[in-house]
């Protein structure tokens, strides 16, 4: 026995798919980090260890000889930052944070918030989706300053644990944070 099953209507689920797929085609996707215009201040770091060596004169950092030698040493470095300190991209700094370097360990700030926030990125892009009439561009900017704010507060809680030169430079021992350029170059684009 053969069933015929015929249907009607449906224009208007109709109409509202071909708005959904309208509005999804705004965005692809959201970029989120550190842009590539992002730069530190030309010569940042002279002035910093310049202050930092007036600061020594004033320390008993180790003793009177290790005081001096603190001195000397952030004086010559301040020099050289001043005459030939090239531009810094926060990218740059921010690899060598998230990775360490040969005198650095790794602070995966980075890798650890993708790790630990990822899981709920769907859910959250859903609900974005759906409060912004299913506009992706709209979605995606949300999602932007929402990863954009959990990679600040991972720079922010960061650990203290600076060499004790770049502790007494900076004045503090938090890694990530100086002048808060770093913070403040994590930033989103949609595409």
């Amino acid at each position: 026995m053969d069933v015929a099953v015929k249907f009607s209507g449906g224009d208007k689920l109709k109409a509202r798919l071909l708005q959904m797929s309208h509005g999804l085609e705004k965005a692809k996707r959201v970029n989120v980090g550190f842009l590539e215009n992002a730069d530190y201040p030309a010569n940042d770091g002279g002035a910093r260890l310049a202050a930092a060596a007036k600061r020594a004169r004033k320390t008993p950092i180790l003793g009177e000889k290790g005081r001096l030698g603190w001195e000397h040493l952030l004086s010559s470095w301040a020099h050289w930052q001043e005459t030939h300190s090239p531009q810094l991209h926060v990218a740059q700094v921010a690899f060598w944070e998230e990775f360490g370097t040969s005198t650095q360990k790794p602070f995966p700030f980075f890798r650890q918030t993708i790790l630990s926030k990822s899981p709920n990125w769907g859910g959250h892009l859903g609900r974005f989706l759906k409060g912004s009439e299913y506009d992706a561009g709209k979605a995606l900017a949300k999602m932007g300053i929402l990863i954009q704010g959990q990679l600040v507060d991972a720079i922010e809680t960061g650990p203290a644990d600076n060499a004790p030169l770049t502790a007494f430079i900076k004045g503090f021992s938090k890694r990530g944070q100086d002048h808060g350029i770093m913070k403040r170059a994590v930033d989103f684009e949609v595409q």
